[in-house]
């Protein structure tokens, strides 16, 4: 019992100790942040600008993600006309595939660049390529996830009066 008694004690200690580190590491990181780049050393200096750029890159990528979870159900307006709706989707079409394409071709570029300087590049470079690569490809990946899952426009519109949903082509 007194082994058990002794073991948390010292993987708490343990814990502790690391909470601990990551403060202190956490306090030197926001000084550093707000100390000018003149008083820093090159490996602050770089190690600053590497902070920056993760945390630019994960707030343009939790927003990124945030939109595209947001669906938006549209209602059609009654009547005997849907050139509107037709026009509306065609629209929507050539802009999701155009979409889609630039993220491609900018994936494609930065492969291609990656492949043609993956001996000359110091590391830090390196890892930089790949996450600009990886997003590129990230942001195709949801693009297309996003038109096969979640968008269908103008396809079920929920009917609030009566609980349940309908066609369009059944409210004419």
């Amino acid at each position: 019992m007194r082994r058990i008694i002794t073991f948390i004690k010292d993987k708490f200690a343990d814990f502790k100790a690391s909470i601990k580190r990551k403060q202190i590491k956490m306090k030197t990181n926001l000084k550093e942040d707000f100390t000018p780049n003149n008083q820093l050393t090159d490996e602050q200096r770089e190690a600053k600008r590497m902070r920056s750029i993760s945390r630019i890159t994960t707030g343009i990528m939790a927003a990124t993600m945030a939109m595209s979870c947001m669906g938006i159900t549209c209602f059609a307006a009654d009547g005997a006309s849907s050139e509107g709706v037709e026009t509306f989707n065609t629209v929507v079409e050539f802009i999701v595939d155009w979409v889609a394409r630039i993220g491609l071709v900018i994936g494609f570029i930065g492969a291609v660049q990656f492949a043609m300087g993956f001996k000359e590049i110091p590391p830090t470079v390196r890892q930089e390529v790949l996450c600009a690569l990886l997003q590129a490809s990230l942001y195709s990946l949801l693009q297309r996830l996003t038109i096969c899952l979640q968008f269908k426009p103008f396809g079920k519109i929920p009917c609030v009066c009566r609980g349940s949903s309908h066609n369009i082509s059944e409210r004419s």
